[in-house]
């Protein structure tokens, strides 16, 4: 088997091999851990009760790392990994697009910038990846739904949304944060439901 059709085998048709599924545990453990400390400033100045709604990407990655965990001693659960991948897609592409509208109106690439625009365009991928593979019920897509309209309507009407980089991005992020929410939806209602 030549390279690129192991790496079709692994990212296509299976990506569930225990060895691919550990190291991508260890990386999510590492880009959750960065991520809350990326937040630290926002969450202490954040009322407790509203915690859960403001560190969207480390919060995705954690969802995906029980998954991970759980597929890794035999008891996987797609909930948790449709969370996961759904969160991983919306914030990973929010994301880009933030960053990439900051410096499309003028602001300098620094170095954090570019690492933090390929690590969100890596957790879109990493999302769609397993996002394929998952069926959940009805209830269960609800519920991960409602949870994201929730989340949108915390981070824009109560101003919770991650910092940006300009204040003139306010209405980027939330048509950006509320399209996604949609598109995904749309997207994955008829695939994925069990």
């Amino acid at each position: 088997m030549n390279f690129m059709t192991g790496l079709k085998k692994i990212l296509w048709e299976n990506p569930f091999q225990n060895w691919f599924l550990s190291i991508m545990l260890i990386v999510n453990v590492l880009g959750s851990i960065y991520g809350f400390l990326w937040y630290k400033h926002q969450l202490s100045h954040t009322v407790i009760y509203w915690l859960p709604v403001v560190p969207d990407s480390p919060l995705s990655s954690s969802f995906l790392v029980l998954a991970l965990f759980f597929s890794l001693i035999g008891r996987r659960n797609n909930f948790f990994f449709f969370l996961g991948c759904i969160m991983l897609l919306k914030y990973g592409l929010w994301a880009v697009v933030i960053i990439s509208d900051f410096w499309l109106r003028g602001g300098n690439p620094v170095f954090v910038q570019v690492v933090l625009w390929l690590s969100h365009w890596g957790m879109a991928f990493e999302g769609f990846i397993f996002l394929r593979h998952i069926k959940i019920s009805w209830k269960e897509f609800t519920i991960i739904f409602l949870w994201l309209i929730f989340n949108d309507f915390a981070d824009y009407y109560l101003g919770l949304h991650p910092y940006l980089y300009a204040p003139e991005q306010f209405s980027v992020a939330l048509w950006s944060a509320l399209l996604l929410t949609i598109f995904l939806a749309l997207g994955s209602y008829p695939k994925r439901i069990a």
